[in-house]
């Protein structure tokens, strides 16, 4: 009997500590409780892209988790707004939780991706939470030349059309266009972001142009809008004295050219007809047709000399080729050479002889610019007038 009794004292003892902790538990709960235990046992979520900038169009938002999490519930009650078919996963091990477009997310599109409110593997609250991202959007052009609204422009392999993008945009392909329509060359500068634009042909003088620049999404090709437009207008047509058949022009400056020089090899440039002829003891041997520096960039007058040459020398300030290069100031900052080319291989300017449109350097044709460097030596005299 006293056995019973003092078992039934043990177990009300018992009942009562139980009951009491559970008391202090729930008034515990009741009264922040939660929150500070979740505080105790905290959970860290980071999001592993970059969310300053836009996210690509087949990019994976990706969150990484300080302790393991109940997966399963991120997995079923996420949610993406606007709705999306996207692949959301848990990887217990990485502890990373990623949303993945089951084709691409649209493009320029806000999204807001809402956690649920769920446990960490020591039962602490994890607090619903909001994640935004924004989809890539269509380039933008920060900068263009000629500028909008220019007037007398002259294009150039020297000074072509050239577009800058605001950043890179290798998801895109790009279509330029100017009006009236020309057939134009495209050169790369730097991959997907700068385009050199060139017409194949010299546009005609004082013409107004609209330069209009498309983007289309590689992925979609529906997805295509225009990005920029300006407007410019070609350089007036200027009377000249000399024929404008530059192959009467090549016979009439070799017939009437007086040599300055009468001992030896020189140079003779003539910058108002935009002919060189070449001279060995007073006798013109040779004249070719040119293109010296353009108003603003004029090739400099005066008495020079070959100070050096090179078959095929490259401009870092523009980004071409010079082939037949013999440099005539001291510098190397101007020289004769035959028409530049891009690294692609186009050569422009073969239509532009005649016409002072280069930044500074007297170039010639193909055939005649390796007969003046095969003919020329270092030295040779250099008279430009």
């Amino acid at each position: 009997m006293k056995r019973i009794s003092k078992a039934l004292v043990l177990n009300g003892v018992s009942l009562l500590l139980l009951g009491g902790c559970f008391w202090l538990v729930l008034n515990f709960w009741k009264n922040g409780g939660e929150e500070k235990y979740a505080e105790l046992f905290p959970t860290e979520i980071k999001v592993e892209n970059d969310l300053s900038k836009t996210v690509g169009l087949g990019e994976s938002i990706v969150l990484s988790f300080s302790v393991p999490v109940d997966g399963e519930k991120y997995v079923k009650e996420s949610k993406l707004e606007p709705s999306g078919r996207a692949k959301i996963k848990y990887e217990g091990v990485n502890r990373t939780l990623t949303i993945s477009p089951l084709e691409e997310w649209d493009l320029e599109t806000k999204y807001t991706l809402t956690l649920p409110e769920a446990k960490n593997n020591r039962w602490a609250k994890i607090e619903s939470r909001k994640i935004e991202f924004n989809t890539l959007g269509f380039p933008q052009v920060q900068a263009i030349f000629p500028l909008d609204n220019s007037e007398e422009v002259l294009l150039d392999i020297e000074s072509p059309i050239r577009v800058e993008l605001k950043e890179a945009a290798p998801e895109f392909s790009f279509d330029f266009a100017i009006d009236p329509s020309v057939e134009l060359t495209t050169e790369v500068e730097e991959a997907d972001r700068i385009f050199k634009i060139l017409p194949i042909k010299p546009l005609p003088p004082e013409t107004k142009y609209q330069l209009t620049v498309t983007a289309t999404l590689k992925s979609r090709k529906e997805k295509t809008r225009q990005i920029f437009q300006s407007n410019f207008r070609t350089l007036p047509e200027k009377p000249i004295a000399w024929e404008k058949d530059l192959s009467l022009r090549v016979v009439q400056a070799k017939k009437y050219t007086r040599p300055k020089l009468f001992l030896g090899k020189y140079i003779d440039i003539n910058l108002e007809s935009q002919v060189l002829v070449i001279f060995q003891d007073g006798k013109a041997l040779d004249a070719f047709v040119v293109s010296s520096g353009k108003r603003g960039m004029e090739t400099p007058k005066g008495d020079h000399q070959i100070y050096n040459k090179a078959k095929r020398v490259w401009s870092k300030k523009y980004g071409l080729f010079m082939p037949y290069w013999m440099a005539i100031i001291s510098d190397g900052s101007v020289g004769l050479h035959e028409l530049p080319e891009w690294p692609g291989g186009f050569k422009e300017g073969a239509s532009h002889l005649g016409i002072p449109v280069s930044h500074g350097c007297v170039r010639l044709g193909v055939g005649p610019a390796q007969t003046l460097f095969d003919w020329a030596e270092i030295g040779t005299p250099v008279i430009v007038y």
